[in-house]
């Protein structure tokens, strides 16, 4: 397969596809390895060893097919990419692997003509028949290495066994250790981010306690922590993105939520470079059913673009009641008003479902509108064609 396998040029960037090019790359790197692999050196051993007992060694070359494991687990490593399937499968093919490789050199070195000798449970010494009896013999010799569980039905009965039992004693302790560690890395890896999450709400707990705050509203903010590790492992936008450098965070913010401000009625057609900086301050807000994004008469200087889900806009009439009026969509936004102008709210928006939103605080990007004149009298502009100076016809965007 290797004389088939295209790979990328280094030098171009591009797929390399010519086969006469991948033959005489495969013959330069890989082939002579694969071949060491493929080798029968069994049947040759046979050829010069009347009695068999070695001919288990020309097995050993397929044990250097782990390496290909290796090689892509540490591609994987250095790429950033490794899966969590992929981490523990390495490490338990990693231990079979050893186990197997220990009583695979017990056989060779003690059960000679795969006959092993062993100790009953009448004290009695036995020899085994067959070669799975051999093979069970030997495994259960190298589980009492590793455990120390002091079943000594198999003991060194000649000076190379005792040789090659000594290395085993001593190799098993490196071994058990490195897989040891490595089980428990993966355990932290796994529980690391939800150990971090439960420390931080014990903290915020702790400080919400001692300020002597309601009970209800604690719940409240429990549920709302524990819904969002659910649904986002509790985070709105991951750190990384928000520490990235500024030309990576534009490229990842543009991508995911640059139509909103493309299709938007005060930011379609402006300026580009406005627009890339601009997506920059957007930031991202978790929602769920119930949960109040703005209430009647909060003045946050912000406007609100839907992601995901849905969102209801509420009024209240005589009776202290609220009344929903319209629900609002993906794609949707409210507050063009309040985020421009600084006006307080007209209606309250309550998530229906569970809603992702974009919040654009007037703070954080005002300072572009210096920067960019032209823009800046543009939105003037289209603001007052909607009306958004005044409060009357503040709620009546919401449809765009």
């Amino acid at each position: 397969m290797g004389f088939t396998l295209q790979y990328i040029d280094v030098t171009t960037g591009m797929i390399q596809r010519q086969p006469k090019k991948v033959m005489t790359r495969y013959l330069k790197s890989w082939f002579w390895f694969d071949l060491l692999t493929c080798m029968p050196f069994e049947y040759f051993l046979r050829l010069t060893d009347v009695t068999n007992r070695y001919s288990g060694f020309g097995l050993l070359n397929r044990a250097f097919r782990y390496y290909y494991i290796m090689h892509y687990y540490n591609i994987c490593s250095y790429k950033l990419n490794i899966s969590k399937h992929l981490r523990w499968t390495h490490l338990i093919y990693r231990t079979f692997f050893v186990t197997q490789l220990m009583v695979n050199i017990w056989i060779l070195c003690a059960c000679f003509h795969h006959n092993c000798i062993y100790v009953d449970v009448d004290g009695q010494k036995q020899m085994t028949n067959n070669t799975l009896d051999s093979i069970l013999v030997a495994y259960a010799y190298i589980i009492n290495i590793c455990t120390s569980t002091g079943l000594n039905y198999v003991q060194p009965m000649t000076l190379t066994e005792m040789c090659v039992a000594a290395v085993l004693v001593l190799s098993v302790q490196y071994v058990i250790a490195a897989l040891a560690s490595g089980f428990a890395t993966l355990i932290i890896i796994e529980n690391s981010t939800l150990t971090d999450y439960k420390y931080s709400i014990e903290r915020l707990n702790m400080y919400l306690e001692g300020h002597y705050l309601s009970e209800a509203i604690r719940s409240n903010v429990w549920a709302y922590l524990l819904q969002l590790w659910k649904i986002q492992r509790g985070e709105w936008m991951p750190m990384l993105i928000q520490e990235a450098p500024s030309y990576l965070r534009q490229d990842i913010m543009k991508s995911l939520y640059m139509s909103h401000l493309e299709n938007h009625f005060l930011f379609s057609k402006i300026h580009t470079d406005f627009l890339r900086q601009l997506v920059v301050h957007m930031e991202r807000c978790i929602y769920f059913p119930g949960n109040y994004i703005v209430a009647q008469g909060d003045m946050d200087s912000t406007m609100y673009f839907i992601h995901k889900g849905e969102v209801g806009a509420y009024d209240t009439n005589s009776y202290n009641k609220e009344i929903q009026l319209h629900t609002l969509r993906t794609n949707m936004s409210f507050g063009e008003a309040q985020g421009l102008h600084q006006t307080p709210y007209l209606l309250s928006y309550k998530a229906l479902t569970t809603v992702e939103v974009l919040a654009l605080r007037q703070s954080t990007w005002e300072y572009l509108l210096k920067w960019f004149p032209a823009t800046s009298e543009e939105i003037s502009k289209r603001s007052a064609e909607y009306g958004l100076i005044s409060d009357i016809q503040t709620e009546d965007t919401t449809a765009f």
